[in-house]
Formats: C-alpha cells, sequence, structure tokens
C-alpha cells in the first residue's frame, strides 16, 4: 500500500460527499482523488485515477453500490471497497460483503469508525463498525446463524459485548478452549476474533464475519 492512501468517495448526495471530503482533509495520510454521484461515474473515475479504496453507498441511482463493487472487485485487483451507509439490516451486509466489499460502516457511525475502517481496508483487513458487529453478533446470538453452535454463539454474544481489550469471563481462564471455539468461529466468520495471550479481546470492531 502506498504511505498515502487514495480514496475515491461515492454517494448520490452531494451534501454528504462535500461533508467526508472536508472531514477526510485532515488527514496526512489519506488524499481524496475523485468524488462520484451515482455508479457508472465511480467506474469511470477508477479507471482514470488508480484509486486504493472507493468508499461508497449503497442506494443510488443507475449502478447501485452492490454492482459497483462487484464491478470493481472484478476489474481492479488491488482497489479496496468499504460500504458506508444508513442500511444496518444484515441482508444488505452480506450483499456488500459478497459483492467483495471489505468493510461496511454505517453512516451513523463516528468520524473514528470511518477512519479505522478506511486504513484497515487499505491493507486488506476487514473491518465493520461497531454497529455492525453489535447487530450481526445479536442476530446470532438470537439463534438465526445456521453456520454457528451454540458455544461459538456464546463466545460471539460475549465478546462483541465487550469494549476491546476487556477480559473474558469467565472464558478468559481457559484460553485453550477459547482458542478453540474460536478456531470454530474461523470457519463460519472467515478470521474471527483477535485474542492476546491471556484471552483479552483485542479490536472487536475488526471482526471478519461471513453471515
Amino acid at each position: 500500500m502506498n504511505s498515502v492512501i487514495r480514496l475515491l468517495l461515492v454517494d448520490d448526495h452531494a451534501i454528504m460527499r462535500e461533508a467526508l471530503r472536508d472531514s477526510l482533509l485532515r488527514e496526512p495520510d489519506i488524499q481524496v482523488v475523485g468524488e462520484a454521484g451515482d455508479g457508472d461515474a465511480a467506474l469511470r473515475l477508477a479507471r482514470e485515477h488508480s484509486p486504493d479504496v472507493v468508499v461508497t453507498d449503497i442506494s443510488m441511482p443507475g449502478l447501485d453500490g452492490f454492482e459497483l463493487t462487484r464491478l470493481i472487485t472484478r476489474d481492479f485487483e488491488r482497489v479496496a471497497v468499504l460500504a458506508l451507509s444508513t442500511h444496518l439490516e444484515r441482508s444488505f451486509i452480506q450483499r456488500m460483503l459478497d459483492a467483495g466489499a471489505l468493510g461496511y460502516v454505517n453512516k451513523s457511525a463516528g468520524r473514528t469508525e470511518l477512519l479505522q475502517g478506511i486504513r484497515s481496508v487499505a491493507l486488506g483487513r476487514r473491518y465493520l463498525c461497531q454497529e455492525c458487529a453489535g447487530m450481526l453478533a445479536k442476530t446470532a446470538a438470537d439463534g438465526d446463524h445456521p453456520r454457528l453452535g451454540q458455544r461459538e454463539i456464546e463466545v460471539l454474544k460475549i465478546a462483541t459485548a465487550l469494549d476491546a481489550g476487556k477480559v473474558l469471563n469467565p472464558l478468559s481462564c481457559r484460553g485453550q478452549v477459547v482458542g478453540g471455539i474460536v478456531q470454530g468461529l474461523g470457519s463460519a466468520l472467515h478470521e474471527g476474533f483477535q485474542f492476546d495471550a491471556k484471552g483479552r479481546l483485542l479490536n472487536p470492531s475488526f471482526v471478519d464475519y461471513k453471515i
């Protein structure tokens, strides 16, 4: 990745693009190289500017965020897509991840989470904002996740409810058990959770989900 992240903003609301651009101007490691109000224009700008990251809305006239993401990840191997949307439904998050997006941030999230998302996907890491992670954990904990067993759901529910670095209790005293369950989560949630040697959860928002 370049030392400066070249960013393409895609949103059909000009005021949203302007607010994002003005906010990102304060970041020395992020450069907004283009803005587009729809998916077709975004594809043209992606070819012209070769961005590192595309931050895109989903609901747009013409080419929507799902199809735009599919085409970008197909045609531009090194471009990462981060969804930025008002939609918090599980189906929207899953469709964007299936289309090739590396991350998903709800528009109600704070600036810090957006920046974390941009920097994470630029490094090839998956990212979900805390609100998305919590919602997905709740649906899994409610039994709405056919790929997870009861014990895995328990870990998922506890882990996403904790702040980063907080000791898992009572699971923290059984690191090997937790590690084994996390490995099981890995098959259903991609890479799963990150824990330190003492069983503490690291960066819960960076959970890589496969729903």
